[in-house]
């Protein structure tokens, strides 16, 4: 039987990451949940240069805008590495 889901899952709530299984900790670069929120709290999971486009899709749905379902941005890692999810 299948334990864990094969694609990275995130739960978020109120945007905080409240659960990740461990395909999401691997692209991500990290250990646990805790390294993970740390991350994004400090938005340091995201590529500086996307940060800004980001900050807009993010504010435009808090505004009940309509946005495109699917955004591509690049996830970087604690190691330099970076990765591009959509």
């Amino acid at each position: 039987m299948l334990r864990t889901l094969p694609g990275v899952m995130l739960v978020v709530v109120g945007r905080r990451i409240v659960f990740a299984n461990p395909a999401a900790f691997d692209l991500f670069g990290v250990p646990d949940l805790r390294a993970l929120v740390e991350r994004q709290a400090g938005r340091a999971h995201v590529l500086s240069e996307d940060v800004d486009r980001i900050d807009a899709r993010l504010a435009a749905i808090e505004r009940h805008e309509t946005v495109s379902p699917s955004s591509e941005y690049r996830i970087l890692r604690p190691d330099g590495t970076a990765r591009v999810v959509e």
